[in-house]
């Protein structure tokens, strides 16, 4: 302990002394001797019973005899480092001369153990307990001055230099931080109280898939700077990973601006609770008002905001700890414009979303993206990915950024390759759970002509009149039997519009919550709109089942969601089902096509043969019944695991061993599939 140090302290306990009841001072003038060596007390042994019967107390009269001479001793010490933060966190927080010493207080009392268990004594408790009273004693002022001084309205409350909970007083976090440090100079101060700014790994183009969404927000964050705006607050939402935090970052750089993460952790680095990260907030606002221009970041914000608890009921209302009108003037009166991220924007009151300025939905980038993502970041940490490479880990993964990086990580550790990157993405996404990163895609064969599928209509002939129509409000419902091509052609038809495929299975929109389908539903919708993408419902009769069936209520509004949603979409989109039958009559109704898929017939049957296993079909196959484009691609599979490939026989026994398997197949009596 410095010396000045210890004569403040020698200076206040001596002055407690005075302050405390008769009866308490024995056993506080015990405690003083107790820890007389801390301090260079000296006291003579005398070994005969005190004033107070005790011969461990000893006499008042030596007790001040001691302390006298210990501090006049102490008199020339210098100023100590604790002093002089002190000081300048006065002048950056325009603080009177009493909160000073009412700060210097809370703080020596949270760092010197001897000071807080003297005070305890001395008061008979805790000292976070504010006593009023006490503290005018000590500092010799009126107890209305400490009063304010130490209300929750006070400049250091407001200033986040204390922070008042559960009825205690104590220092907050950030405060500790910059005493603790060796900084003495505002400058020095500032900085560790705001923290380092943030830096960022990735780049502006990282982010193309969310449009003019982003230059929207620089646009709003740079004239908010610019023209001194109060009150301007983002919000980034969406799923964990999807670079919320990272896009702030980007922003920051983008206007060329400081951004400063708040309330991440507390002095041990720990995690802060919400009165700590709002004391942490009021803090930074008042900061950011004395210097340069720059954006603040409050990530998970809705520990801040948040009074809303998920359920499988649904969403439930939790009393928010504190004040909601308290954090509704906090938003409106802020000066420095502020990022808040979420991944669950649903459990922050209404009452606060209505005063963000603009919030912007993130969502996973798309394989595009993601590809410059894994070969820019690959190249960085010298790991061999070649762009097919990067391509294919893209369209097998579609993960938030973050996955990527961390799959980046682990290849880097382990010195490896294409490999190392596809297992610790997967591993990563099956910890997660992640249904779209784990779910095999269904891939197009290389040999796949949409001239095969045989339907009611010209397949080609309708694809080249959509395009030149430049009609895009156009739906499709594609019915027909397993495997004869509604998903190809689908995939045919966004290629041909040069638009990606936004593919979705039943399990991708269902859910246990009530009403959560619903909005599922609706944000493959708007994930298409935003995608600029061709949106397909595979198993659409799970969707849009015929309402007069329906036993339960949720079951109509799913397909009323359905409904809505189909009449209103600007893109095209499509349907497939292999029942018809059990379409709601409203749905049909609002499909401009619908075609039929049917068994191949028997010139079709041989093309197919050709264009599989690129050799001339055997004589007789042309027989064969409800074969599918999809039984050619199962056949192509094994044969080339079995290596008979040439063999026209063999392929055509195992297309007949697929027959089998289906209900209704007949079978012409004569076709030969011997050697």
């Amino acid at each position: 302990m410095e010396r000045y140090e210890q004569r403040t302290l020698l200076l206040m306990i001596f002055k407690l002394f005075q302050l405390v009841p008769e009866g308490r001072r024995r056993t506080l003038a015990k405690a003083i001797a107790s820890h007389a060596g801390e301090f260079g007390l000296e006291f003579a042994e005398s070994g005969k019973r005190g004033e107070w019967g005790d011969t461990a107390a000893p006499a008042k009269a030596a007790l001040f005899k001691a302390g006298v001479k210990r501090i006049f001793a102490l008199r020339g010490a210098r100023t100590s480092g604790i002093h002089k933060r002190l000081q300048a966190m006065g002048r950056i927080f325009k603080l009177t001369d009493l909160e000073v010493r009412i700060l210097g207080f809370f703080y020596r009392y949270k760092r010197y153990d001897v000071f807080e268990a003297l005070v305890d004594e001395a008061l008979g408790g805790s000292a976070n307990k504010p006593q009023p009273r006490f503290f005018a004693g000590l500092f010799a002022c009126p107890i209305a001055r400490v009063r304010a001084a130490l209300g929750r309205d006070g400049t250091l409350q407001q200033c986040g230099l204390l922070d008042s909970r559960y009825s205690q007083v104590e220092v907050t976090a950030q405060t500790l931080r910059a005493l603790d440090s060796a900084e003495t100079t505002e400058i020095g101060l500032e900085r560790e109280l705001l923290g380092e700014p943030l830096c960022t790994e990735l780049a502006w183009q990282d982010f193309v898939h969310l449009k003019a969404e982003p230059d929207r927000a620089a646009a709003l964050l740079n004239n908010t700077l610019q023209k001194r705006k109060a009150a301007v607050h983002l919000l980034l939402y969406g799923p964990p990973g999807t670079g919320k935090s990272e896009l702030a970052r980007v922003l920051a750089a983008r206007i060329g601006v400081s951004l400063h993460a708040v309330g991440e952790g507390d002095e041990d680095g720990d995690e802060q609770d919400r009165g700590q990260r709002l004391a942490a907030y009021r803090m930074a606002q008042r900061l950011s008002a004395r210097g340069s221009a720059r954006l603040l970041l409050v990530d998970e914000a809705d520990d801040v905001l948040g009074s809303d608890l998920r359920s499988v009921f649904g969403p439930q209302k939790l009393k928010s700890f504190g004040s909601k009108a308290h954090v509704h003037h906090l938003l409106e009166t802020t000066q420095t414009p502020t990022i808040w991220t979420t991944n669950t924007p649903e459990m922050i009151d209404p009452a606060v979303l209505r005063r963000m300025t603009y919030a912007i939905e993130i969502k996973a980038p798309n394989s595009d993206v993601l590809t410059q993502l894994w070969q820019r970041e690959s190249a960085k940490r010298q790991i061999g990915l070649t762009l097919p490479q990067a391509h294919r880990l893209a369209e097998t993964f579609p993960v938030a950024p973050s996955l990527v990086t961390g799959a980046l990580n682990f290849a880097e550790l382990t010195s490896g390759g294409y490999d190392d990157l596809h297992a610790g993405v997967s591993s990563i996404a099956k910890a997660m759970n992640d249904r779209s990163a784990l779910m095999p895609k269904p891939i197009l064969p290389a040999t796949f002509d949409v001239a095969l599928s045989t339907s009611d209509t010209d397949l080609p002939a309708l694809a080249d009149r959509i395009v030149s129509s430049g009609e895009r409000a156009v739906s499709f419902c594609l019915y027909g039997a397993p495997g004869t091509g509604k998903t190809a052609f689908a995939r045919y038809l966004a290629e041909r519009l040069g638009m990606k495929l936004l593919q979705k299975r039943t399990s991708d929109l269902i859910s246990k919550y009530v009403g959560e389908s619903e909005q599922q539903i609706a944000a493959a919708f708007a994930e298409a709109r935003d995608r600029d993408a061709l949106l397909m419902f595979d198993e659409a009769d799970s969707l849009l089942r015929d309402r007069r069936n329906a036993q339960r209520s949720w079951e109509v509004s799913q397909v009323n969601e359905m409904l809505t949603w189909m009449e209103s979409h600007p893109l095209p989109f499509v349907c497939a089902t292999n029942l018809m039958e059990g379409l709601d009559a409203a749905a049909l109704r609002r499909f401009v096509f619908k075609v039929r898929f049917d068994w191949l017939d028997g010139a079709k049957i041989e093309q197919a043969f050709s264009a599989f296993f690129a050799i001339p079909a055997p004589p007789g196959l042309r027989e064969l019944e409800n074969l599918a484009p999809g039984d050619f691609a199962v056949v192509a599979r094994k044969a080339r695991v079995l290596g008979c490939l040439g063999d026209a026989n063999q392929l055509a026994a195992m297309l007949r061993s697929e027959l089998a398997l289906k209900p209704g197949a007949r079978h012409p009596l004569g076709f030969s599939n011997e050697r």
